[in-house]
């Protein structure tokens, strides 16, 4: 998730892996795209716009007991003075992309900048 001007990002907290982009899983019938939306929603509270239709990035986690997972990141876009409502216990707060703090999965960050990166061009 990036402000308008690809200079800010939204990360929630989570209770076990600290500061991460908003996410979940797809609910039955939900298309990865609707999914990526309705989980900004729910964890954020604010509506957030496609930057692209398709995934900026397939990430693989391998710390799971089921074997490795992996995730669809989606490209999204939103306005940082919208009110943020986040899900009780997960503060979302605006992060410029230079001070974003550390994170439980290595390649979180280095998506995200490239991709910001990326979409300036």
């Amino acid at each position: 998730m990036f402000s308008r001007g690809l200079e800010r990002t939204l990360l929630v907290r989570h209770p076990r892996f600290g500061w991460l982009s908003p996410g979940g899983r797809l609910e039955e019938g939900e298309t990865p795209r609707e999914g990526a939306l309705r989980e900004v929603t729910e964890e954020t509270g604010i509506n957030a716009d496609l930057l692209v239709r398709e995934p900026a990035a397939v990430l693989g986690d391998d710390q799971h007991a089921c074997g490795r997972i992996y995730g669809l990141a989606y490209a999204l876009t939103a306005n940082p003075a919208e009110p943020l409502r986040p899900e009780p216990g997960q503060p979302a707060t605006w992060f410029h992309l230079k001070d974003l703090p550390p994170s439980y999965y290595p390649l979180d960050h280095p998506t995200l900048l490239a991709f910001a990166r990326d979409l300036r061009c």
